[in-house]
């Protein structure tokens, strides 16, 4: 058996196990387990740019990890106020 863990170091990204929900625990044997890496609300939050977040995948049994990155650009929003009518649709 292998014991394992996975966490994210950014409040914006939620992991979730669609089997049940626990992101840690045993694995058998030649059993396998699936993580999900969502964004959530907190991402509103974020201001324009880039931002970036680290999923890492431990087997605690032995101490390796794997780490995968999320990258993640926000950009600026319209400003709907500041654009002027086009006067060729005006008519």
């Amino acid at each position: 058996p292998m014991e394992w863990s996975a966490d994210v170091d950014a409040p914006w990204l939620t992991l979730t196990n669609p089997q049940d929900e626990i992101l840690a625990g045993t694995l058998a044997p030649g059993a396998s387990v699936s993580v999900r890496a969502t964004i959530n609300s907190l991402v509103e939050e974020l201001p324009p740019g880039e931002h970036a977040a680290h999923l890492v995948l431990r087997n605690t049994s032995t101490g390796n990890s794997e780490t995968r990155t999320v990258e993640l650009e926000i950009v600026s929003p319209i400003r709907w106020s500041a654009l002027q009518p086009d006067p060729l649709l005006s008519h």
